[in-house]
């Protein structure tokens, strides 16, 4: 049975897209393909309250350290590890340079260089030496726009070919009737 860890750590209170995409993959695929096994990874404390129907309902595991915190890179390639999942999706910008297993990864854009002027040079620096080189050995890549696409090529010197536009769906809460 594969074994499907999703990346969870950036949802906080507060949700924001990239949080909201997360969950809404933990919430969806378990239902498209039953006969996986799918769970997700969390910091270090866990999900927030209040998710409602957004609340995982696949088994949470923990990370040592917050996302993108000065700690995450062995703190997630010891979690990694010790979880041994079948495919690791990354579904933020956050991805595992040490670890050698399987990684699909949703990025989302490349804003931290296209806009480097109004970014932190840590950020910067985390795309260059994390992002681009992790990104080029990942066994798939996601974004969600043609003009991502676009921007990851030009800024991380990924290949469009390796790229798959998968726009972003939308609830049907949010449909008119």
């Amino acid at each position: 049975m594969l074994r499907i860890l999703i990346d969870l750590r950036m949802v906080r209170e507060g949700l924001h897209g990239i949080a909201r995409y997360a969950l809404e993959l933990a919430r969806r695929l378990p239902v498209l393909e039953p006969t996986w096994q799918f769970y997700g990874l969390t910091g270090p404390n866990g999900m927030p309250e209040g998710l409602g129907d957004l609340s995982p309902r696949i088994p949470l595991v923990r990370c040592a350290a917050e996302f993108l915190s000065p700690f995450e890179q062995p703190a997630l390639t010891a979690a990694l590890l010790r979880h041994q999942p079948s495919l690791f999706h990354a579904t933020s910008f956050s991805l595992p340079l040490l670890w050698s297993g399987c990684l699909v990864s949703t990025i989302h854009d490349a804003n931290h260089l296209a806009l480097a002027d109004h970014a932190s040079l840590s950020h910067v620096a985390y795309y260059r030496l994390i992002v681009a080189p992790r990104a080029k050995r990942a066994s798939a890549l996601i974004t969600v726009s043609d003009f991502s696409r676009n921007e990851l090529v030009a800024h991380l010197g990924l290949a469009a070919s390796d790229i798959e536009v998968i726009y972003n769906g939308v609830d049907a809460a949010f449909h008119t009737t």
